[in-house]
């Protein structure tokens, strides 16, 4: 909930600034993790043509998810990398991609492994080049009180 709330927060501040806008939503898959892919067909595949269909299947997961957001006038783009960790993946895109502000959830990984490597997002805001915005979804922390 939190990664869609970080588009739509994204989206409503491309609106507010002056000129044109582009709005790139990345998703970073797992090298470790199949995307929905079978994998008794990937096991016959060499790592390349994985890695192929890993990007394939996330990139149609993405489309259909944006499917639903009203760019307005502003330019939405996806992108799909592959690598862990995912900070490390998110960090290098925005610099290699010249992005202006990176806006991301703020949640994903589990209590335990938030306690002792920090989460993404924590991550990403200790190292990224460029400012990290992190955003909540209002009604998860109304679930919360």
């Amino acid at each position: 909930r939190d990664s869609m709330a970080a588009v739509g927060y994204a989206m409503a501040l491309a609106r507010k600034l002056t000129g044109s806008q582009t709005v790139v939503v990345l998703h970073v898959v797992d090298e470790g993790l199949p995307v929905a892919v079978e994998s008794s067909s990937m096991a016959s595949q060499g790592r390349c043509e994985q890695e192929k269909a890993m990007k394939a299947e996330a990139k149609a997961k993405l489309a259909k998810w944006l499917a639903a957001v009203d760019p307005g006038e502003e330019k939405i783009e996806h992108a799909v990398v592959i690598g862990r960790p995912a900070s490390e993946q998110i960090c290098h895109y925005a610099t290699e991609n010249d992005v202006d502000l990176l806006v991301v959830g703020n949640q994903g990984a589990g209590a335990l492994r938030r306690w002792v490597l920090g989460s993404t997002t924590q991550q990403v805001q200790r190292h990224a080049t460029v400012p990290v915005l992190a955003v909540r979804d209002p009604a998860a922390m109304r679930d919360e009180e």
